[in-house]
């Protein structure tokens, strides 16, 4: 069986999400910082490292293979500014399953 994964780069009418790029790294990482307040409910703890890990191995489950891992911006359009993240994992825990295993959007006025 072959596992469609989400495209590079796709987009909703005010949104463009894409592919991390290594020169986003920096900054998506302090927008993954700002999200930092959800440990406070799931016991975890602020990784440093999160984006730079995603975007060269992969946040994979048991198994997994970077392949079916994705690390996408979510940016306004209109500015073309980042303003989200979207980690994603096709595959996991069944074949045909699409896992999101982080999202977040800051808040734009």
């Amino acid at each position: 069986m072959t596992i469609k994964l989400i495209p590079s780069t796709w987009e909703t009418k005010r949104l463009t999400i894409e592919d991390l790029l290594e020169e986003d790294i920096h900054t998506v990482q302090e927008l993954y910082n700002q999200g930092s307040y959800i440990h406070q409910w799931d016991g975890g703890s602020l990784d440093e490292q999160y984006v730079n890990r995603c975007f060269t191995e992969g946040d994979l489950p048991p198994n997994g293979t970077k392949e079916q891992f994705r690390i996408q911006v979510i940016r306004i359009k209109e500015t073309g500014l980042i303003a989200g993240i979207l980690t994603t994992y096709h595959g996991y825990p069944g074949s045909e399953t699409f896992y999101i295993n982080y999202l977040y959007r800051q808040g734009i006025s």
